[in-house]
């Protein structure tokens, strides 16, 4: 099939919106985070609140793994920010709870541990969403008719600095750009990165992979096809210059100040100031 076709083919489509996969992330999220260690009903309290307390301590490890995993993205996108661990883990304060029979005491941790779990994927989806609305990470979209249909884009910013010399000193630059990408894909198909199938990776995008923790491997995939159109746009989006001047020659004159301590310097002055 000739490119001129693909383009044509893929002009007609219609895609999946996106906020039905955010809320499917969210809900994803959420299960597997609250069935990956539910609490066993034992007769002995203290079982119980031991059990909650490993769930907890847990979920604050999957609570970091969630942001390394995010940052290592916008690092591998050459991107300076960085996001803060959403909001997670409530824990039940309840100093009367181990008054209550066995059976209520399990109820109720076992909801804490859901709520903490929900909060933390609510947190999760909602920093993404920040980070796709502000640019700095990438949406996919696929077709409704056919599964081998997508089209996506990323970001990716550069720095780059220059210097401008003359008999005064050295004038410096830095500018910051964001490139967003956008490529058409048909004969799209999705890879197990941890089955050691699709496309050859590079080494800055095999960090964001390593980074991911265990309980999403199954939510991460490589997805590759043909490429039948690229857009790119590059903007500018900061740029910060500042300069050095070259030393005065070295000149004998008396330099006062006042000090404190022998340590502090509150004061200084040329001794041509009146």
């Amino acid at each position: 099939m000739t490119i001129e076709r693909n383009i044509r083919k893929f002009a007609n489509r219609s895609f999946v919106e996106p906020d039905s996969f955010a809320a499917q992330s969210d809900e994803w999220l959420a299960r597997v985070l609250i069935n990956r260690k539910p609490l066993v009903l034992h007769q002995d309290k203290a079982n119980l609140f031991s059990q909650y307390g490993a769930v907890n301590q847990q979920m604050d490890n999957d609570r970091a793994g969630v942001i390394h995993l995010i940052n290592t993205s916008l690092k591998a996108a050459g991107h300076i920010e960085t996001v803060q661990p959403p909001t997670g883990i409530t824990k039940t304060t309840d100093f009367y709870l181990a008054e209550k029979p066995v059976a209520d005491i399990h109820a109720i941790l076992t909801q804490g541990i859901a709520q903490s779990a929900r909060s933390l994927a609510q947190g999760s989806v909602g920093a993404l969403n920040k980070l796709v609305g502000d640019g700095l990470i990438g949406l996919i979209e696929w077709s409704k008719s056919d599964p081998k249909v997508c089209h996506y884009f990323y970001t990716l910013s550069k720095t780059k600095t220059t210097e401008v010399t003359d008999r005064r000193g050295t004038t410096h630059t830095e500018t910051r750009t964001m490139t967003g990408v956008l490529h058409d894909l048909v004969n799209a198909n999705r890879h197990d990165y941890w089955t050691n199938q699709g496309p050859r990776i590079p080494h800055r995008v095999k960090a964001v992979l390593a980074a991911t923790p265990d309980f999403m491997r199954s939510a991460v995939k490589v997805v590759g096809g043909d490429q039948i159109q690229e857009f790119t746009v590059t903007r500018e989006v900061g740029r910060t210059s500042w300069f050095e001047p070259v030393p005065s020659p070295p000149a004998v004159r008396y330099d006062p100040a006042i000090v404190l301590f022998d340590l502090y310097v509150l004061a200084g002055w040329n001794a041509d100031e009146r």
